[in-house]
């Protein structure tokens, strides 16, 4: 009879230990699947702020290379010298359409209000209409559809002139990123005589 009962002390204190033991264990895995749980939240995070980051240096990128093509077609059709740098080449129609795609002079008059070219095209968000803007494409990562991808216009600005020969244009561009949600806005400000030069530049957003 006593060795009975302590044979059945030692289960009941075996079967504590087991209980015990099992406790234990489920709280060390809950503990290390919090754990997991948090780092892999820290990754998705991370992947999402290397992902903003790629899609905007991309867009800043495309715009840098929209600022450079329209540097180029003032150097190539609107010099100070050229037969074809007249405000003809920038007129809009009654909808402020440009005779000249991408072309605009610097003031425009929209519903009773006095707006620059570009943020004509900004409010109205017609970058991306190739009637307004002079637009890039590019084929996207997954087909061979084609994305507009970059935009700028150039605008003839008011600005007093030392010299006859000397003319200020703005050229502003907008560069898309893996998104349309991930945009930068470039600004350059180009004086034109026998060669041309940049004299200011900024980025709007």
């Amino acid at each position: 009879m006593v060795l009975f009962a302590m044979h059945y002390r030692s289960l009941v204190g075996l079967r504590k230990q087991r209980g015990t033991f099992l406790l234990l264990t489920l709280v060390v895995m809950a503990f290390l699947a919090s754990l997991s749980l948090l780092g892999l939240q820290n990754t998705i995070q991370s992947t999402k702020l290397s992902r903003h980051f790629l899609s905007h240096s991309l867009a800043l990128q495309r715009a840098q290379i929209a600022i450079a093509l329209g540097e180029v077609a003032i150097a190539t059709s609107f010099t100070s010298n050229s037969n074809s740098d007249s405000d003809s080449d920038f007129k809009v129609n009654v909808n402020h359409r440009p005779l000249v795609k991408g072309s605009y002079p610097q003031l425009l008059q929209v519903d009773g209000e006095w707006l620059s070219a570009w943020q004509m095209i900004e409010q109205a968000a017609l970058w991306d209409d190739e009637n307004y803007s002079v637009v890039q494409k590019s084929a996207t990562a997954y087909s061979n559809q084609q994305r507009i991808v970059s935009a700028y216009i150039i605008e003839k600005m008011q600005l007093k002139q030392e010299l006859s020969n000397v003319q200020y244009y703005r050229v502003t561009a907008n560069g898309v990123g893996f998104n349309d949600r991930s945009t930068v806005l470039l600004q350059t400000l180009i004086r034109s005589t026998t060669y041309r030069q940049r004299i200011s530049w900024q980025k709007i957003r």
